[in-house]
């Protein structure tokens, strides 16, 4: 059966020496060269071999394809930055990873071993149909409210909130304040969960490999759901607003864990 490998363009010579070596010596190993991320689903491809620089390699990305069942194998330099490739790829949530002076032979090994198992890959259309309860890009609302300490920012956001609480979609409140997040104690509202929480849940569903062939069970919106606010216990008969809250971080220190690109990956996971 035929192995449809997919590679990126390279500086390095691993991608030119596969090529040549299985056009001219491998009659079951088809390699396809990539233009871009866009097309990893679109050849329908079994293996996908990076650099640890290609541009348009993500965590997001390994994550696809892993759902669309395509192992993914990194070639690092370990000369290079201070051997950082091989951590990088390992941190992307890429298992195989093999120095870029791997003798071709080694290399076609390598990969023949990843081929994936499709019993243990989710298909395309238990995908598909996963994916459909996502919205979108086009219907996705996300509002940022903001100003200076005192200007009135939480109260609006509340407001906000509620007034457009009555459409088809719940909306969720996050709270973003590096400096005096509010909304858990305005709202009377436990700590924890919190937003770190949510960007954890995210981080472990774009770089873990799945757990079952269900993939609602182990969606970013379950891990999510998770981490929405719960009211405290001595919050009485207060009544529960009507939209989610995913509270900020209450150890100012803690914002040292969390970059803008992990919020913004949090809230579009939400706004999905």
């Amino acid at each position: 059966m035929t192995l449809v490998v997919g590679v990126p363009f390279s500086s390095r010579s691993w991608r030119g020496e596969l090529q040549r070596h299985c056009r001219d010596h491998v009659a079951d190993v088809v390699v396809s060269l990539l233009h871009d991320g866009r097309e990893v689903v679109g050849r329908k491809l079994d293996v996908l071999v990076v650099d640890d620089d290609t541009s348009w390699l993500s965590a997001a990305l390994v994550s696809q394809c892993r759902e669309a069942g395509v192992s993914v194998v990194g070639v690092f330099d370990p000369d290079e930055a201070d051997g950082f490739g091989r951590q990088h790829l390992r941190q992307l949530g890429i298992a195989a990873v093999a120095p870029v002076a791997l003798d071709v032979e080694d290399l076609l090994e390598l990969l023949r071993s990843q081929k994936p198992d499709p019993t243990l890959a989710r298909s395309f259309s238990t995908l598909t149909a996963a994916q459909a309860t996502r919205r979108s890009a086009g219907d996705r609302r996300i509002i940022a409210v903001g100003g200076p300490a005192g200007s009135g920012a939480t109260e609006v956001a509340i407001g906000l909130a509620q007034s457009i609480s009555d459409r088809a979609s719940k909306p969720v409140l996050v709270d973003v304040d590096e400096t005096h997040p509010s909304l858990a104690r305005r709202l009377g509202l436990c700590l924890h969960p919190h937003l770190l929480t949510a960007v954890d849940a995210v981080r472990r569903e774009r770089t873990s490999p799945p757990t079952t062939l269900e993939p609602e069970t182990s969606s970013s919106l379950q891990c999510l759901r998770a981490c929405v606010a719960r009211p405290i216990a001595r919050s009485g008969g207060r009544p529960r607003a009507p939209f989610d809250v995913i509270v900020g971080i209450a150890t100012r220190d803690d914002w040292n864990l969390v970059c803008p690109e992990d919020v913004g990956a949090v809230v579009s996971e939400l706004s999905a």
